[in-house]
């Protein structure tokens, strides 16, 4: 027999706990990073911050070679079949992968790091590649070790523990660097402070890693019915999330990121990299993205026990809706007060990409579907739709070069990634059906969630307009967040099957939408 109780439901309510307390702490620090760079740099040094780390980024996400896939997958099949030694094994295997990968991609980075920073408009970066390289290193083990070993494990704790480390370091780095250490800082400081907190959270998941080898390695029997996952098939489920994720690219942050840097300016990308950055924040904190990482485990668990796809489109289809239900107040808050709210939080200077801001926004909504669809795929042992559907993603560059040309402005490149981010899940969804998979929206629940948000903006309009302060903002925020509560109330998005499993985890009678 297999060890169900390591994906139970009591230890699925810890690793919740564990998450919901870590997401909010580590939320509240990742804001205060993201307005302390973009507050202290001139724009366009900003905008020259973001080009780098976005290229940084992107490159190392390369590197992974759909080692992430692989764990979600299959750390979870190990955990409930194998003995302790044969399980760490995996991990090790996986792990020194990955560094082997990100050894060889921040080498090539140095190699090409002069024509790398002038095709994207900032020369005068090139010995800061060197700092973005080191922090690469460090900051893409300690993911790694987070979302690759210790969520799939639903080891919460461990991993908001690493992501803790990494951002008080940064947070507190940060705040000496640029406001105690300097008058005027630079690129270089901000990558320096990065450095410090890469190490800082790659040495917490050493140690978490060692304190749960400890605890564990005495726990685990093999079961008798067991066998090892076959080599081809993980190998396999790496190869269609890499393949996915490299035809994805060009509809990626970072890649969007650069794409901007080179037809606008580091000056005209760090107005939409500041816009980007926020929404990236705000979609961080949907359900999707949120619960996904502990939810997801228990979901490929029991999957391969039972093999219930009906349930998983179930349960997958309810963590979308709370995801657009969380949605609903901010596109209403933005959609109405967007101006004001942004100049608020980048001291005045971002104002004038409210309605970049919104359309982003929009884009959420297919986005945590695609999520979603993700983690149905992975479950399910199907990437290789996923990776098909990932085609409509290389449309996103050539779109938006189209569009820059015909508006100049970055309003087009936001409309870029929403139309292939759309076309991406049709693709995806019709794939899946095609393969037996009888997946099904909830399309009356998502559509009393849009009234909702539009009754929120209705309110919000009866608010006097005010200019771009705490106060205001705070107030658009609770009017609008209040609107929206109660006319979700009225009309009930979630049926009373979905209330009763989300208080049954929640152990107390209060969702009552």
């Amino acid at each position: 027999m297999v060890n169900k109780h390591h994906y139970s439901l009591a230890r699925l309510r810890r690793g919740l706990a564990h998450f919901g307390i870590g997401k909010i702490v580590n939320g509240a620090l990742g804001f205060a990073i993201l307005l302390l760079i973009a507050r202290s740099l001139p724009a366009e040094d900003y905008g020259a911050y973001l080009i780098l780390i976005s290229a940084g980024q992107l490159l190392s996400a390369v590197a992974l070679m759909g080692l992430n896939a692989v764990s979600i997958s299959y750390v979870p099949r190990f955990r409930i079949g194998s003995g302790g030694p044969l399980l760490f094994r995996f991990i090790g295997s996986l792990v020194a992968a990955r560094a082997l990968l990100l050894l060889l991609s921040t080498t090539t980075m140095l190699l090409l790091a002069k024509p790398i920073t002038a095709f994207f408009g900032v020369p005068g970066q090139v010995e800061n590649v060197r700092l973005l390289a080191i922090s690469m290193i460090a900051g893409g083990l300690a993911t790694y070790f987070r979302i690759g070993v210790f969520e799939p494990l639903l080891q919460q704790g461990y991993a908001q523990a690493v992501w803790f480390a990494r951002n008080v370091a940064f947070a507190g780095l940060l705040v000496f660097s640029l406001h105690l250490l300097t008058e005027n800082p630079t690129v270089a400081d901000v990558l320096i402070a990065e450095i410090g907190a890469t190490v800082a959270s790659l040495s917490v998941a050493l140690v978490c890693l060692l304190a749960y080898w400890r605890k564990e390695r005495r726990s685990y029997r093999t079961a008798d019915d067991w066998e090892p996952p076959r080599l081809g098939a993980m190998i396999r489920t790496g190869l269609h999330d890499h393949v996915s994720f490299l035809m994805r690219l060009t509809g990626n942050q970072q890649a969007i990121l650069l794409v901007s840097g080179r037809l606008l300016g580091p000056e005209a990308t760090a107005a939409f990299g500041f816009v980007l950055t926020l929404v990236q924040q705000i979609k961080q904190y949907l359900p999707a993205e949120v619960l996904a990482p502990v939810i997801r485990p228990k979901l490929v668990a029991q999957f391969a026990i039972d093999q219930d796809f009906r349930l998983l489109n179930q349960r997958s289809t309810m963590l979308y809706k709370a995801s657009l239900f969380v949605l609903g107040p901010v596109l209403a808050i933005f959609a109405i007060a967007g101006p004001e709210v942004l100049n608020f939080l980048s001291a005045g200077r971002y104002g004038d990409g409210a309605t970049v801001m919104l359309v982003l926004l929009f884009m959420l909504i297919p986005a945590s579907h695609n999520v979603i669809l993700w983690g149905i795929m992975i479950t399910v042992g199907r990437m290789d739709i996923f990776a098909r559907g990932a085609v409509s993603s290389l449309l996103t560059v050539p779109l938006a070069i189209v569009l820059v040309g015909v508006f100049d402005n970055s309003i087009s490149i936001a409309a870029a990634m929403l139309l292939a981010t759309i076309l991406y899940n049709l693709i995806v969804v019709r794939g899946l059906r095609a393969k037996g998979f009888e997946y099904k929206m909830d399309f009356r629940g998502l559509s009393m969630i849009c009234v909702s948000a539009a009754v929120a903006a209705a309110v919000l309009l009866l608010v006097p307009q005010g200019t771009a302060g705490l106060f205001y903002a705070t107030a658009a925020t609770a009017v609008a967040c209040v609107g929206f509560l109660t006319a979700a109330f009225v009309v009930k998005p979630f049926s009373a099957a979905e209330r009763q499993l989300i208080n049954k985890m929640a152990r107390r009678n209060v969702f009552i939408w």
